[in-house]
């Protein structure tokens, strides 16, 4: 699968986790697992993005450098966002404003990368590149994911040893597809 169809696919899926938290009605535990799975989705997806496919786009002939600038600002926006939230508990009337903030900063980043950064790619970067760049993030983002879940994993046994865990992956939308 080339990159840019692999990001998009990762957009719509980590889309879909913002649609779960603005639905309401969840439990605070409820809320604080969707904003865990969103914040670990979020920040594999950018990893991808900064390690494998932003510096090859920077290297373009026309705008890329430009484009990738705006993208990381686009990133540390979320990243900052995300922080800030997870500093909170779900009852803070300030978590679900952060989250909303983190919704509108990662739709806009993504309707960018979508109109100017992935067509920036299509042109210069030929489709053997492109094709190359989306193994390599496959198989990347299956290693985070692994890492994520094993950090998962010891946090919970150190906060409750005595908990049922879940399903290893049960929450990873990014790794359906």
């Amino acid at each position: 699968m080339k990159a840019t169809q692999l990001l998009e696919k990762e957009h719509e899926a980590i889309g879909s986790l913002f649609d779960d938290f603005e639905v309401g009605g969840a439990s605070l535990q409820e809320k604080r697992h969707l904003f865990d799975a969103i914040r670990r989705d979020v920040e594999i997806h950018m990893q991808l993005e900064e390690e494998l496919l932003y510096p090859v786009i920077e290297q373009t002939r026309t705008e890329g450098e430009e484009l990738v600038d705006q993208a990381l600002k686009d990133h540390d926006e979320i990243k900052d966002l995300l922080a800030q939230t997870a500093a909170l508990d779900p009852d803070d009337a300030d978590f679900d404003h952060k989250m909303a903030l983190a919704r509108e900063t990662f739709d806009q980043h993504v309707a960018m990368e979508a109109t100017d950064l992935f067509d920036e790619a299509q042109k210069f970067l030929t489709e053997d590149t492109l094709e190359d760049i989306g193994l390599e993030m496959e198989e990347l983002r299956e290693s985070l994911l692994e890492e994520a879940e094993e950090a998962a994993r010891e946090r919970r046994e150190e906060e409750a040893p005595e908990e049922l865990e879940p399903e290893p992956g049960a929450d990873a939308r990014i790794s359906k597809f």
